[in-house]
Parts: structure tokens; C-alpha cells; sequence
């Protein structure tokens, strides 16, 4: 603050009359003074020590510059000057003072970062000029410092909540000093994930989409799910999962996370959206009047022109056709069903169609009975017949196998299911026939290899056995002893026998290897499957899904559909799988 005091000297009496004016906030002087001879000083403050001012000296010595010199005062003076008010004409003294101030920062002070506690607050510290001899900080909670904040970095409490925060730089410079104090922020408690929401899941027709809501803080945070459909809330859409609806087609779908916790702001955030790219796949099913005739529509469906070479195997007993649907898949022929002592007629006109040069009667004549041999010399005369058997069913898996002419094609993989079930012989014959390997029907319930079992894993040169189901299945120590051959053990395993379907899909058809068709069959009963591993393995093989009767397990919707699947063939008629639409029903 600077002050212009006029003194109006009596040459008569030798007193002194002065007159102070301050500046206003323009930094404009304004004075009204009578007639006559008056000294000008401009001086800055004086305490009784010393001036105070904030002024820089060069200013005081350019203002000097334009004064006269009469009364010379110290350096901190602005001299003096002369002037005359005439009674008859207006005083006229040009002079205007601008403020100032020794220092200038760039830039000023701006707070930076999150204002919730436990977050750090900066701000630059700016540049000086002149250089000051001194820089203080300081944070001020509600205009009062915070005791120990001195640096440019401060970590919010909870304390600052709600309350005004500043931050204030100090210079000084001799005996100068200014103070820049930043704009005020009011810290706030605040939930936030991390990573935000996201969407995970095929993004099709009949998917499950999974919300993926990040990390909340501060623990714990509750949380609410709605899902939208192109910004609109889909009505009951509220878990952390959503099935996705027809209606959702070329849709985009988000999902909001809303958190939760007493004493904070509720906040929702909402994922990037995704877009429902393509519809369901078509549902189609082969069923026929029986077991016996279903084999022959999937004959149709895999040889519409005939085939060379057919195989024949027992529909009232799983284990040969489990045996030879791999090996028939290999071979593109299809697999038909007989009973114990005769050919069905719907099978009987199959046979006339196809017109083969081979039938492989597969199973001993306890199986499939010397009579209906007979009966396929008649259906298909000309053809020769072959029956590959054994002792049991293990023993004819393994004939089948190492037959020279209708056996498996060379193959160093060997695929393991036990013979006394037939549903993870079934998940397994398609992955195999993917892999142009057999499938070898073994005792689960042994706890070591025969020396027959080890003698076609020598003579094949197996490396590597991959094995179907959990320890009820296939006892670890059965496991181990194909391990013991110096063969490579790689276990497909579940909770039951959905799971290892699921597995064994997942395992050997992932999403990235696409295709047109997925298959489902009952997990429950045997003969609509049987000879469907033979349509699942052929050609571009595709998994069999296995289902019960009015549902499919978790995770199976998303597979047909991460395939790519364009069709889902249902294998059976409505006793043994009944839903016909997909989205599949999910069992609970």
C-alpha cells in the first residue's frame, strides 16, 4: 500500500499543513487542496523502522526518474516535487500509480487427483519470478492449515469429507511476500470399481452373458445387477448373469453394477455395450418309430448315395456299437441296429438301399445270432459278411481295433472309456474319430492293464491316451498303468457324465475351431445314441452334448453357440430328449 501526502509549507509562521490520500482500486490518487505551494512525496509505508512495501526498488527508481530532485530522501523514496494550485485555474499533476507486487507464479496453484479419501492430491509447484528466497506450502482444511501438510502432495482422510480444501504457496523476498491459494475441492467418500464392469460371454441368441463387475472399495460394497437392452432396463434382468433373448438380435446390451455401503454415495456403473451378433441355431431331430429305425435315418443322413461298407451291431446292448462308431467314422460307413436273432425290416430296406460290398457283423453269435447272418445274405446278397467278436466286450473292442481290414486306422492315440456304461464312450467317439484314433472299451473297475491291453498299445505304438470320466469310471490305478507304458495320460474328467460331455467338447471342439453342427442326445438311455457317434464323428466331426430329458447342463447353450453351430441335431424322439427349441432349457 502506497500513499501521496501533500505538504503546504507558511513561510510566515513556519507550520505545515498535510493531507493524505490512499489509493483506490483502480490505483488512482485523488486529492482536493486550496490555492497555493505544495511538495509532492510518494512514500511507501513506514512502521517506524523501516518502509514496507511489496514494490520492487527498480519501480521506485524509474518513477524517481521523472520527478525533480530538490528534496533528495532515501533510496526507498520516489523524490519530490513542486506544485503550484493557482486560485483561478485547476491543478493538473499527471500522475498514476499502478500496483504491483514483487512476484508472479505460472501457474497459479491447481489442485489434481481424486478428492475421496485415500486418494493423493498434487499440485505443481509453478514458477517464481523474481527467485524468491523462500517457498512455503501448506494445505488448509475450511481456511485453517493442516497441521504437517506442508509438501505438494496430500493424501486425503476422512476427516476432509465434506469440508473446503485448499492448497496455498508462499514466497518471500526480503522483506516481500505473496500467497497464491488454488481453487477449493470438496472431498467426497466414493465407490469405485476396478477394473469397471464388464461383459463377458458369447454374445448370441441363447448365451449366457455374465457381468464381471471388477473390485469394489472399500470393502464391502453390495451390489445390484440390471441389464439393458439399447440403454432400456429389461424387466426381471437383475442377476450378475442374462440369458439372451431372441428379442435381443442385433441388440446392444449393457449391463449396470450399482454399489452400495452405508455412510457413502450409492454409484452405478455401466459396461461398454455388446451387440447380439446372430440368431439361434435351427433345431432339427432324428428320431424314428425305434431304435432300429433311427439307425436307419441316420444312415440316410450320413450315406445318401449308398455305401461300400456297412456295420452291423446290437441295439439291445450298447457296448459293440460304442466299439465301432469311432472306427465306422473313420471310415464314413454308416453303423445300423439289429436284435438279438433278426434284421428290423426298417433296417432290412436300409441295407437293400445302401447296397453294400461289406457287412461287419460286430459282437459274438451271442449277440447277434448265426440267423441273422442269414437274414443279411438274403437282404443283401452278394456281400460279404465279416464278424469281428470276442469273449466280451472288452476283448471284441480290442479285436476291432487291430482288424486289418475293418479295424481302426493307424493311429499312435488311443482313447479310454470304461465298457460298463456307455455315455463317456459316447462324449469320447467323436473327439476320437476327430483324431482318426479308436476308442478302447476297458473295465473301469480293474486297477492294471491285462497283458492283452498292453499288447495293442505296443503293437499300435500309442504315445498318448486320453480317458473319459472321473475315478467312478476308470479307477486311478487303472489310469496310472496306461501311464506306466511310457505313454503320455491326458484326463477328461467331470462331476457326472453332462460334465465330462461338456468337458470333452470343450477339450476337443473350442469355440475357435468353428462348426455348422452340434449334436444332443440323452444322457439317461442308450439306443438313440448309439448310432448317432457314427453321424457326430464323420466328416467335419462335431461333439454330442449330452442332455436329460427336459434340460441340458450349464455352459451347454454356449457351446453349441461359441461353435458357430448353424443347426443343433437332436438325436432321439421326445421320451428321450423332449425340448425342441433353443435356447436349450438350463437344468437347475
Amino acid at each position: 500500500v502506497m500513499f501521496i501526502s501533500l505538504e503546504q509549507f507558511s513561510e510566515e509562521n513556519h507550520t505545515a499543513r498535510r493531507r493524505t490520500v490512499h489509493p483506490d482500486a483502480s490505483g488512482r490518487y485523488e486529492i482536493k487542496v486550496p490555492p497555493g505551494k505544495y511538495l509532492i512525496r510518494i512514500t511507501p509505508p513506514w512502521n517506524g523502522n523501516e518502509y514496507e512495501t511489496t514494490y520492487d526498488i527498480n519501480w521506485w527508481q524509474n518513477i524517481r526518474g521523472d520527478f525533480d530532485y530538490e528534496y533528495p530522501d532515501s533510496s526507498l523514496s520516489s523524490g519530490t516535487k513542486i506544485l503550484v494550485v493557482e486560485r483561478n485555474s485547476s491543478a493538473d499533476l499527471d500522475l498514476h500509480i499502478d500496483r504491483g507486487s514483487p512476484f508472479s507464479t505460472v501457474p497459479d496453484p491447481v489442485i489434481q487427483g481424486k478428492a475421496t479419501p485415500g486418494n493423493t492430491l498434487s499440485v505443481a509447484a509453478g514458477s517464481w519470478s523474481p527467485q524468491p528466497t523462500t517457498v512455503k506450502f501448506e494445505w488448509r482444511r475450511d481456511n485453517v492449515p493442516i497441521p504437517g501438510a506442508t509438501t505438494l502432495t496430500y493424501v486425503v482422510t476422512d476427516a476432509d469429507v465434506d469440508k473446503e480444501l485448499t492448497f496455498a504457496v508462499s514466497a518471500t523476498l526480503g522483506s516481500g511476500q505473496d500467497t497464491r491459494v488454488s481453487q477449493e475441492i470438496i472431498p467426497s467418500r466414493e465407490l469405485s470399481p476396478t477394473p469397471e464392469p464388464a461383459i463377458s460371454g458369447v454374445p448370441r441368441v441363447g448365451a449366457s452373458l455374465t457381468a464381471n463387475p471388477g473390485t469394489w472399495g472399500p470393502e464391502p460394497v453390495s451390489l445390484a445387477y440390471q441389464w439393458n437392452r439399447n440403454g432400456t432396463a429389461i424387466g426381471g434382468a437383475t442377476g450378475a448373469s442374462y440369458t439372451v433373448q431372441q428379442t435381443d438380435e442385433a441388440q446392444k446390451i449393457t449391463v449396470v453394477v450399482t454399489g452400495s455401503k452405508v455412510g457413502y454415495p450409492s454409484k452405478s456403473m455401466t459396461s461398454k455395450p455388446v451387440t447380439i451378433e446372430r440368431t439361434a441355431p435351427a433345431v432339427e431331430r432324428i428320431a424314428g418309430a425305434d431304435r432300429y429305425e433311427g439307425s436307419a435315418l441316420i444312415s440316410k443322413t450320413l450315406a445318401p448315395d449308398g455305401s461300400l461298407l456297412v456295420y452291423l451291431a446290437s441295439g439291445e446292448i450298447f457296448p459293440d456299437s460304442l466299439s465301432g462308431s469311432a472306427i465306422a467314422a473313420q471310415r464314413n460307413a454308416p453303423l445300423l441296429l439289429a436284435t438279438r436273432t433278426s434284421v428290423p425290416a426298417t433296417v432290412a430296406a436300409e441295407l437293400a438301399r445302401l447296397a453294400p460290398a461289406n457287412v461287419v457283423v460286430l459282437g459274438g453269435e451271442n449277440t447277434l445270432t448265426p440267423a441273422v447272418v442269414d437274414q443279411l445274405r438274403d437282404i443283401v446278397p452278394g456281400a460279404v459278411i465279416t464278424r469281428i467278436g470276442g469273449a466280451d466286450r472288452y476283448e471284441m473292442s480290442r479285436n476291432l481295433i487291430a482288424h486289418p481290414k475293418f479295424g481302426a486306422a493307424p493311429s499312435s492315440k488311443i482313447f479310454v472309456a470304461t465298457g460298463r456304461t456307455f455315455p463317456d464312450a459316447l462324449s469320447a467317439s467323436p473327439a476320437a474319430a476327430l483324431h482318426d484314433s479308436p476308442v478302447l472299451l476297458v473295465d473301469g473297475t480293474q486297477t492294471s492293464l491285462n497283458d492283452s491291453e498292453k499288447a495293442l498299445l505296443k503293437n499300435r505304438g500309442v504315445t498318448s491316451v486320453i480317458t473319459f470320466g472321473g475315478p467312478a469310471s476308470l479307477t486311478p490305478a487303472l489310469i496310472t498303468g496306461f501311464a506306466r507304458t511310457g505313454a503320455y495320460v491326458t484326463k477328461i474328467t467331470g462331476a457326472d457324465r453332462y460334465v465330462v460331455s461338456l468337458n470333452t467338447a470343450k477339450t476337443y471342439f473350442p469355440t475357435k475351431f468353428q462348426r455348422d453342427t452340434a449334436y444332443v442326445a440323452a444322457g439317461a438311455n442308450f439306443p438313440d445314441a448309439l448310432t448317432g457317434g457314427v453321424l457326430a464323428g464323420s466328416g467335419r466331426a462335431a461333439p454330442i452334448l449330452l442332455a436329460q430329458t427336459q434340460c441340458v447342463g450349464s455352459g451347454v447353450n454356449d457351446q453349441i453357440l461359441g461353435m458357430g453351430a448353424k443347426k443343433a441335431v437332436i438325436l432321439g424322439g421326445p421320451n428321450s430328449v423332449a425340448f425342441t427349441q433353443f435356447p436349450f432349457p438350463t437344468c437347475s
